[in-house]
Formats: structure tokens, C-alpha cells, sequence
């Protein structure tokens, strides 16, 4: 019985010297925690945009002017008569070169100026010419019809005629003295632009016809 009671005993003092054991170590202080430092924000940087080089915005381009037709002063017509391929051809090209052109207030035109010198490298082909009173064959024959024409036009649009020159033989398609004879270098057509706003010259073949136009244009 006494041994019992030793075992029991040492168990007891056995558990209460654990229990004073566990006692103690809740007890003690608890080691100061350093706070942990958060790691640092990473801060992005934006991105600097690319600078945009300024296209210069090209001049604006200045439109011809255009010539504006108000109205007719004269309109003159001749009948051709001699219908040969390469006068015809002749007076389609002269009359081309002068179809559209502008005569200012106070200008002069002059036919040898503006149709040029009537050469075969320019498109002129041989045809009846009348030189001293007999007929031949020359380079730009038949214009003088394209200047006749046109010449009447003038007149009866009032234009003063600076220089005008017959022909020294009968043309058919006119009468006399309502031709106007030309030849390049020696022989010109001249009118001034009387008015007091340009004008402007249609010269063109109509069927059997040749026409010119003395147009009002501002």
C-alpha cells in the first residue's frame, strides 16, 4: 500500500512541476516584432510620345484666270471656194492658233505676230498664193482668207485698223477692198482694241465657211 501511495505521489508532483513549467513559459515576454518595411512601389514613368513634326501646308495653287465671254460684237462669214485638202488644212491651222486669243483695252493685233510664220516644220502646207499679180504655190496659201474674215469682223465691231493690204488680183470671196492680203515679214494685219475691255477673237472653219468672231470678254 505504501508503494501505491509513492507512485501516486510522484505522479502528482510530476504533473505539477510540468504545470508550472507550461505556467512560466506563457509568461514570459514576447520578443519585440520588428515591423517588416513594405518593399517599394514600383513607379512606371510614362513613356515620352514622340514629337510630331508639323507638315507645312503647301501654298494654294492660283487658278488660271478664265476669260469669261459676255457677249458678240461681230460675227463675219466667207465662203470657200476652193476647197483643195492642203488649203483647207491651212486654214484650220491658222485658224486654230488664233482661236481664243485675248486682245486687251489699247492692245494691237497683229495677225503676223500671232499665227507665226507660215513653215512646213509648223504644219503649213503649199497652196495658191497670189504674189505680183499671178497665182502660185507657197507654204500657209489660203490664209489670206483667214484674215479677210476677220478683218470684216473688226470693222464691223468698231476696232480701229492699223493695217490693212489688198490684194492685187480679184479673190472671188470677196469684194474688193474687204480683204485683208498678208504675207509674213512684209504684208500685216493690224487692229486696235478700241474698247475699254479686252476682247476676245474666234476664228474657225464651218462647213464650207470660214468664220470669225469678235467676242466682249472680262
Amino acid at each position: 500500500m505504501k508503494q501505491v501511495m509513492k507512485i501516486f505521489l510522484f505522479i502528482i508532483c510530476i504533473f505539477f512541476i510540468n504545470l508550472y513549467i507550461i505556467s512560466c513559459s506563457t509568461n514570459q515576454p514576447k520578443p519585440e516584432q520588428k515591423p517588416q518595411k513594405s518593399a517599394p512601389k514600383t513607379v512606371e514613368v510614362p513613356k515620352p510620345s514622340p514629337v510630331k513634326t508639323p507638315v507645312p501646308t503647301p501654298p494654294p495653287t492660283t487658278p488660271p484666270p478664265t476669260v469669261e465671254v459676255n457677249g458678240i460684237l461681230s460675227s463675219f462669214k466667207t465662203t470657200i471656194l476652193d476647197k483643195s485638202k492642203d488649203r483647207v488644212h491651212n486654214l484650220n491651222l491658222a485658224s486654230q492658233i488664233i482661236y481664243g486669243h485675248v486682245v486687251q483695252p489699247g492692245e494691237i493685233f497683229s495677225f503676223n505676230k500671232v499665227v507665226g510664220e507660215r513653215l512646213p516644220e509648223r504644219g503649213f502646207r503649199k497652196a495658191i498664193v497670189i504674189v505680183k499679180d499671178k497665182r502660185g504655190y507657197d507654204e500657209g496659201g489660203g490664209i489670206c482668207q483667214v484674215s479677210s474674215t476677220l478683218f470684216n469682223a473688226a470693222q464691223q465691231a468698231g476696232l480701229e485698223i492699223i493695217e490693212r493690204h489688198s490684194h492685187s488680183k480679184d479673190i472671188h470671196y470677196l469684194p474688193q477692198g474687204q480683204d485683208a492680203a498678208i504675207a509674213y515679214g512684209s504684208l500685216d494685219l493690224k487692229f486696235k482694241n478700241t474698247k475699254n475691255f479686252p476682247i476676245k477673237i474666234e476664228t474657225y472653219v464651218e462647213g464650207d465657211k470660214m468664220v470669225a468672231k469678235i467676242l466682249r470678254a472680262e
